[in-house]
Order: C-alpha cells, then sequence, then structure tokens
C-alpha cells in the first residue's frame, strides 16, 4: 500500500520533466533550458485596507437662473467651441443624424413628427433660440438647433 502511495506522490511531479525528456530525445534539436516555477503569489489579506474619507465640502447653493436640466449636464459654453457635426460622420450617420430637419428619410424613421428638432431635444445643450449648441452624443461637436437625430428626446416644458 505504502509503495502505492508513494507512487501517486511522485507521479505529478515526475510527469512533466519525464515528458519533457522524453520529446527532447526525439528532436533533433538540443533541449529546451529547464522552466522555473514561478513562487507562489503571497496570500491577500482577508480585510480590505482603509480607505481615507474626505471630509464632506460645503454645500454651494445653486446659480438661481440657472434651469435644472442645465444644472446636471456640462456648460454650452464648452460645446460652443467645437466644430459642427457633420452627416457623413460615422456615429451621426449611425444614429440618422441630418443639419436640417425637413430632410429625414421618414420610411427609415418612421417616428419622426415634422415638430422634432434639436432646438426643443431634452439632448440639446444651448440657451433658447440658439442656432446651435452641444449635445452629450457628440461630444466637443455641435449640432444645429434645426438638426434632428433618432434619439430624439422632446424636452419637458414647464
Amino acid at each position: 500500500m505504502t509503495s502505492r502511495r508513494r507512487f501517486i506522490s511522485i507521479v505529478p511531479v515526475a510527469l512533466p520533466v519525464a515528458s519533457a525528456l522524453l520529446l527532447a530525445a526525439c528532436s533533433d534539436k538540443a533541449p529546451p533550458p529547464a522552466a522555473a516555477v514561478a513562487p507562489a503569489a503571497p496570500p491577500v489579506p482577508a480585510t480590505p485596507a482603509p480607505v481615507a474619507v474626505a471630509p464632506p465640502a460645503a454645500a454651494q447653493p445653486a446659480p438661481a437662473a440657472a434651469p435644472h436640466a442645465a444644472a446636471a449636464s456640462p456648460a454650452p459654453a464648452a460645446a460652443a467651441a467645437g466644430a459642427m457635426v457633420d452627416e457623413k460622420d460615422p456615429s451621426a450617420a449611425a444614429l440618422g443624424y441630418v443639419a436640417e430637419a425637413s430632410r429625414v428619410d421618414k420610411a427609415k424613421y418612421p417616428k419622426f413628427a415634422a415638430d422634432q428638432n434639436c432646438s426643443n431635444c431634452a439632448l440639446f445643450q444651448a440657451q433658447a433660440g440658439a442656432a446651435s449648441g452641444g449635445c452629450p452624443l457628440y461630444p466637443a461637436k455641435q449640432v444645429s438647433a434645426k438638426a434632428w437625430c433618432s434619439a430624439y428626446a422632446k424636452k419637458a416644458m414647464g
């Protein structure tokens, strides 16, 4: 019984070495250098390291004139510096963007309605009456207020 246990305990260690020697014996090339066994990684501690918590910042009042939606999104002035979205841009083409809403393919986009354009879309980031503004779908670029894309979401009025 002890000889079987000894055999079983030797086989897992000896098998990779023996197979490498047998393969090397059948080859015309010199045997590859013996691979060093990497040491095991140290065990990970069971408790996480303490995390430093920053003191809460003083609450700053929101500007009274700013609408609620504008406070949660980047400022329209940041998008004003960007170039206009090109209809041939891959991301614009994927969303069916057109610079003039009157040119929307109504067969391809049956949910389009004549009163839909970027100026009354919830994603449009510009002052009322602006000719162009930012859109989070097209970062660092501007969209025309008269434009439309399939991501149109009617702006909540009120």
